[in-house]
């Protein structure tokens, strides 16, 4: 039995054992540098990233064997099954990760059992190697324990995706469906049946690549291989959801079609959110006999009927009336899959995406009967032998659809005709019978097909045809991605390549449009280089302009780079001297030009296209994909020339994140491709509407009633959160999504009913409040939209929110916060600034922890509205452009180094602390002149401060709102905020982030109502270091409260309860002062307690009713009161992963405030956090421990803010008392939140008007 470590020499001791450091590395480290306790030298190696923290927990608990697996270290646990765990691991040597799935010991006849279904997974995965397929590299033992080596999937499955997000956009689920098809397909032709496919075994990972996993389940039918007899021995396998009606009957010579109706199934699950039956096992494997699945839509109306076509197909009970072959599915679904890349990828790597009957069909760019053929030869090469059919085939009574391109109706016919499918029918029944035997037979049969060389050039001319009818539909000739060449099966003689075209047919003309940008080999000097990888084998690289580059991607990539001269034309030549691919010349289009990249500015949703003057007798392909995670947005292959200049075009479209892109030798190695000039071209702006435009409308008319009780899981190895449904009657409105963001919370989703009206609702049932509904997703070119919504609600004030979740990488960000109506409905209307996202959805939240405080939304409208929608009167504006160009170093706010600041009434560049060193430049960056802030030390300070309401001379009144608008780009790792901020007090009562840009243009706005005090604004830095940058392009304050709409625009209908000061607790004026408390009364002391235990320091001495406690068992925190600033403050600190310390106050209880009961109150809570320190105060009754009121402890960046809450005192009880607690709710020896003061004051409403 392991035993856990108890002293720092044991732990090391474990270390060492365990083999993950070299006796090496392990002399590098000291003893003397570390903590004195186990836990804190674990948490040390984890921070400096020489343990993992799955390590860590081994060792911590006294493990330290089977970390080293022959080569390999393992690093986490991935997952655990039924038959085995798998771990990631890392080649200690190449650093390559991999997964081991390892085979959990067993006894008897059920370890013989495992160990052969163990070996027939190696087998079956062995056997296969396509990219919808996770590949296994090694099987072998350790310690007479068996394992397998498999290809490592950065991903999730998508029964996580299920699970988290709910339903998929269907276009999103059939591209999912049609790469799993893929993998099928070349399973199948290898002469495996998977038979357990369900969302849970296809894993997607980072790059949208889908993968089927789990082949322990898979059939041979190989009649030489009884290993799948003697291991089902009769039982039934598969998942009761997912199998196929043959399957769960358990019939002999089952074949691909069952994995076909599987993977209808998954398809169905995957749009609608749940598989097509409900009930317990045997209720489920009884309706797979005998009822068909419901129509999708029938569920939703949304789905296109074609789409429901396909899918009752794939989901016919008999297997006769299904596709035939994965391949059929995949031309099903082409309508769907236009553009993905992802699927042709996973067709090139099919024996029948090698057929040079499909690339003839697919040479002319039409994939609707490309994708015929395609079906068609999946049939042909399945089935050797003549097979009578009954009547059309699978394919035709599909094909062609409503809305498909024209030109499929007659590429059916003809090619359909040319398969031998339109024959007559044979006798009732022997259809079944010949299709069964046709799939028996086919196994050991090979067609063969004419390969067209070596490099698979028809594997070349299919995946380019398919790529050039995705994107764009041109009749032009295009080749295909390249790939590993398929092993031969026939003798080098019958491999016949065809000629080289001399003289190409004319390319389609060019699309209008202006050049933005261009790239010149005639403007570059001569020069000569071979690279392989990113090594310089002879020559020298060229000195090219930032943003312009030449590379070998893959370490085995060697290729030569010319500067020369062809006919007279100055080019730059790539040859490739390897088979690997990989040699290009890039260009880093949106990267800005002081960090090596062009610095083009491309308008979000904008329509371009890259232009390539290119000559080869081989193939050159072109792709635009985004700089930060390579997602594509514009991929094509483009022909041999022979010996014309030809110009080529790949149009795209502006993606969320900024782009890159790339031209490479795509063809055999040893064969030239040449590029005289590239061109960025700006086809058409961005749409923009001329008048507004529904872009979703909530009617809830005819919705049946339904309720829904949700939470979160989280993963104990990962600790990623999960949704988690625990009760579910009926079906919630489709698109509408909701799911608490806490893991302690349960919430409750239902319809509710008032005077014959439904309406949505959301109410937190179980511990804090953290419910949230989604709407679904829309699209709005122009970022801006109007919402108009009629709610109601019971929440305490601040406690309803409305968020925006953008379409890109960004976290949601606040609209608005409605006002409580006491339970009666009010209208509102709000126009939201998108901030350059082009689309997402809107979050309503209530974080109300009464289970009786609910938010309810019974008409809601989203409308998108053209880009100039509110005209505000502006009241200050500050413009780079306006600004002669500066750079100067200063501590404080006062010039080092460097020009004098230009002179600007009421504005001041500097930092706040004297300490503070920062960096100023006004100059040009990305086309757009700019300030630039830098934090050159760690006392970060650096800011813009606008002097709003004293030196600049603006004049607001009490209630007035006002914008913050401010124009930025972060380069490096920057990042920073803006606020306002009060005059006489220095609270900052309205701020939000500036968060990283990833080197583009943002516009974040900030709305704040003037109290009474008068506001200044300030922009700040919020990142050390010369390399993070804030670049602030303008800041504009406008008068938000007295915005006009251009004519045309309604005005939102009258509220039914209009809004007032008097029914709006956070607009009442203060009362007289309950309490205070003085922390300088209290003496100074340090205590260390585990629970309520003290362990460690001296005896805490507060005011009676406050105390210091962590209230989780195992938790350790630190509580303080010290002098921060020269303040004294009270602090604490969590020590360990149990997150509970807290200072509380008994309010009522032993501090004796005379609270009275329907009076609303006013905490102000001053406080500062260091490093990454937050947390919170709450306002609960006890006993029960049920919330009124909370507010977040933001991370106060190591200022002095003060947060507030509202709560009103519950009826009186002699057995409930108020309570507040303020929590840390970060963990780590610096992450420190500091109390300066707490008051709590009485709000008194204002006198009803007579």
């Amino acid at each position: 039995m392991p035993v856990s470590p108890t002293s720092v020499s044991e732990f090391w001791d474990l270390l060492r054992k365990s083999g993950i450091l070299t006796e090496e590395q392990l002399g590098h480290l000291k003893l003397r540098d570390f903590p004195e306790e186990p836990q804190a030298v674990a948490d040390a190696l984890v921070q400096r990233g020489i343990l993992t923290p799955f390590q860590a927990r081994q060792l911590l608990a006294g493990r330290y064997k089977g970390f080293r697996i022959n080569q390999y270290m393992v690093q986490d646990i991935i997952g655990r099954g039924g038959m085995g765990a798998v771990y990631l691991a890392e080649h200690v040597e190449l650093h390559r990760k991999v997964a081991i799935k390892v085979l959990v010991p067993a006894q008897g006849e059920d370890q013989r059992l495992a160990l052969e279904r163990f070996i027939r997974e190696a087998r079956a995965a062995a056997a296969l190697d396509h990219p919808n397929i996770v590949r296994i590299f090694d099987v072998a033992r350790h310690n007479n324990v068996p394992y397998l080596i498999m290809e490592y999937v950065d991903g999730e499955t998508l029964q996580q995706v299920l699970e988290r997000d709910g339903a998929l956009p269907y276009e999103v689920a059939v591209e999912y469906i049609a790469q799993a098809a893929a993998g099928l397909q070349h399973a199948h032709e290898r002469g495996f049946i998977h038979r357990d496919i369900k969302p849970g075994n296809l894993m997607r990972d980072k790059q949208g690549v889908v993968k089927i996993l789990d082949m322990g389940l898979a059939r041979s039918h190989n009649t030489a291989d009884n290993l799948t007899e003697r291991l089902d021995k009769g039982a039934v396998v598969g998942t009761a959801d997912f199998i196929a009606p043959e399957q769960a009957l358990n019939q002999p010579n089952i074949d691909g079609r069952a994995d076909i109706y599987s993977l209808g199934a998954t398809l169905f699950a995957l749009i609608i959110g749940k598989p097509p039956f409900e009930g317990n096992t045997t209720q489920k494997l009884l309706q797979h006999q005998l009822r068909s699945a419901p129509r999708l839509s029938s569920l939703d109306s949304r789905i296109p009927k074609e789409l429901c076509d396909v899918v009752a197909r794939m989901l016919a009970k008999r297997p006769e009336d299904r596709y035939q072959t994965a391949a059929e599915v995949i031309a099903a679904l082409a309508p769907w899959t236009a553009g993905s890349t992802r699927v042709l990828a996973g067709i090139s790597h099919t024996k029948i995406g090698q057929e040079p009957e499909v690339a003839v069909n697919l040479t002319g760019g039409n994939l609707s009967g490309s994708s015929v053929r395609l079906g068609e030869l999946s049939q042909t090469r399945l089935a050797g032998v003549e097979t009578p059919r009954t009547g059309n085939s699978a394919l035709q009574q599909t094909l062609p659809l409503s809305g498909r391109r024209s030109g499929a109706s007659s590429l059916v016919s003809a090619l359909a005709s040319q398969a031998g499918l339109n024959r007559g029918t044979s006798a009732e029944g022997g259809s079944s019978v010949q299709q069964r035997n046709t799939w028996q037979r086919l196994w050991p049969r090979q067609r063969r097909g004419i390969l067209l060389g070596a490099a698979g050039l028809a594997l070349l001319l299919a995946v380019g045809a398919i790529a050039a009818w995705h994107l764009g539909g041109r009749r032009e000739p295009v080749a295909g991605t390249p790939v590993t060449p398929p092993l031969r099966t026939e003798p080098p003689g019958q491999h016949t390549p065809p000629p080289a075209r001399e003289n190409p047919p004319s390319p389609p003309p060019l699309s209008s449009g202006r050049v933005i940008y261009e790239w010149k080999a005639a403007d570059t000097a001569p020069f000569r280089v071979r690279l392989r990888g990113g090594q310089v084998l002879e020559g020298q690289r060229p000195r090219w302009p930032a943003g312009v580059a030449i590379y070998a991607l893959k370490p085995e990539t060697e290729a030569e780079f010319t500067r020369t001269a062809i006919d007279g034309k100055d080019c730059l030549t790539i040859v490739r001297h390897s088979t690997a691919t990989g040699a290009q010349i890039a260009f880093e289009l949106e990267r800005d030009a002081g960090q090596g990249g062009l610095g083009l500015q491309l308008a979000p949703s904008g329509k371009y296209a890259l232009r390539i003057d290119y000559r080869t007798t081989g193939q050159i392909q072109a792709s635009v994909h985004t700089i930060k995670d390579y997602r594509s947005a514009g991929f094509r292959i483009f022909p041999a020339t022979g010996t014309q200049w030809m110009t080529a075009e790949l149009p795209f479209t502006r993606q969320a994140e900024p782009l890159r892109c790339a031209i490479e030798a795509a063809g055999n190695a040893l064969v030239p491709v040449a590029i005289a000039a590239v061109r960025i071209v700006e086809l058409e702006p961005p749409p923009q509407p001329r008048e507004e435009r529904t872009l979703f409308l909530m009617d809830l008319r005819q919705q049946r009633p339904f309720r829904i009780i949700c939470g979160l899981r989280q993963d104990p190895n990962t600790n990623q959160r999960h949704y988690r449904e625990i009760s579910r009657e009926g079906e919630a409105p489709s698109g509408w999504r909701a799911r608490p963001w806490r893991v302690e919370t349960e919430m409750e989703f239902t319809l509710a009913e008032d005077q014959g009206r439904p309406a949505l609702s959301i109410r937190n049932l179980k511990g804090r409040g953290s419910a949230m509904l989604f709407t679904p997703e829309f699209e709005c070119p122009t970022g801006v939209c109007r919402l108009e919504l009629e709610y109601r609600c019971t929440t305490q004030p601040q406690q309803f929110n409305i968020r925006f979740k953008s379409n890109d990488s960004r976290p949601a960000w606040d609209v608005y916060r409605p006002q409580p109506t006491q339970g009666s409905w009010r209208r509102e209307s709000i126009i939201a600034d998108l901030r350059g996202a082009t689309g997402g959805f809107f979050e309503f939240h209530n974080n109300d922890d009464n289970p009786q405080a609910y938010v309810q939304i019974r008409d809601l409208k989203v409308t998108e509205l053209p880009s100039a929608t509110v005209t505000e009167p502006i009241l200050f504006q500050l413009r780079a452009a306006d600004l002669p160009e500066f750079k100067n170093v200063k501590q404080g706010r006062s010039i080092t180094s460097g020009d004098e600041d230009p002179a600007i009434a009421g504005v001041y560049f500097g930092g706040w602390k004297p300490e503070t060193v920062s960096e100023w430049t006004c100059t040009t960056v990305a086309g757009s002149k700019a300030i630039g802030i830098v934090n050159v030390n760690e006392v970060l300070s650096a800011q813009i401060g606008i002097e709003l309401e004293k030196a600049v001379g603006v004049k607001l009144t009490p209630g007035q709102r006002v914008r913050l608008r401010v124009e930025y780009r972060t380069a490096g790792s920057a990042k920073g905020h803006i606020y306002f901020q009060n005059y006489e007090d220095w609270k900052v009562p309205f701020r939000t982030d500036l968060p990283n840009s990833n080197d583009r243009w943002n516009t974040v706005d900030l709305v704040a109502t003037r109290g009474e005090l008068p506001l200044r604004c300030l922009v700040d830095a919020s990142t050390p270091g010369r390399g993070n940058i804030l670049f602030v392009r303008s800041v504009t304050i406008t008068d938000a409260g007295r915005g006009t709409a251009p004519t045309g625009f309604r005005n939102p209908p009258p509220s039914t309860s209009a809004a007032s000061s008097q029914d709006d607790p956070s607009r009442w004026p203060e009362g007289p002062r309950v309490y205070r408390l003085d922390v300088a009364a209290i003496p100074p002391f340090r205590v260390v307690k585990e629970k309520f235990q003290r362990i460690n320091g001296e005896t805490e001495q507060l005011p009676d009713g406050i105390g210091c406690q962590c209230w989780k068992d195992g938790s350790i925190g630190e509580f303080r009161r010290a002098l921060v600033d020269d303040v004294p403050a009270l602090g604490l600190t969590g020590l360990n992963d149990t997150i509970s310390a807290q200072f509380y106050f008994d309010l009522e209880s032993r501090m004796k405030l005379p609270l009275e009961p329907g009076k609303y109150y006013k905490v102000k809570v001053a406080y500062l956090t260091h490093n990454d320190g937050r947390g919170q105060a709450i306002v609960h009754l006890v006993p029960g421990y049920k919330g009124i009121a909370s507010v977040r402890l933001d991370d106060s960046q190591n200022r002095w803010r003060t947060a507030t809450l509202i709560f009103q005192r519950p009826p009186a009880s002699d057995n409930v008392h108020v309570r507040m607690v303020i929590d840390n709710t970060t963990v780590g020896e610096g992450n420190t939140l500091w109390i300066r003061e707490v008051e709590i004051v009485e709000l008194v409403p204002p006198k009803k008007s007579s």
